[in-house]
């Protein structure tokens, strides 16, 4: 979900979703500048973001020469002190 605030003046020139509904781009014009605002919501599983991820980069290459502001959960936890519960976090090597 991307929340604006409808006092703005902005049109939503063009939206993209992705199959699973954790993400949602959309291209604004704001005082006559375009704009591309993206929300994610990464799955928890490492296997799964880097799939996830991967996609998300093929979306937005789309948009490569735009303003991007990007936001959201990517439900990456660099440390154990950054998360509470579940599984223990750790790097895979392949």
């Amino acid at each position: 979900m991307i929340l604006l605030n409808p006092k703005l003046d902005c049109q939503i020139e063009e939206e993209v979703r992705d199959k699973n509904g954790r993400f949602l781009g959309a291209r604004i014009t704001l005082d006559d500048v375009q704009i591309v605002l993206a929300n994610v919501y990464a799955p928890n599983d490492t296997t799964h973001q880097v799939l996830f991820l991967k996609e998300i980069q093929k979306l937005l290459s789309n948009f490569a020469q735009e303003k991007i502001i990007i936001g959201g959960d990517f439900n990456c936890a660099l440390s154990p002190n950054d998360k509470d519960g579940g599984k223990a976090t750790g790097h895979k090597r392949n």
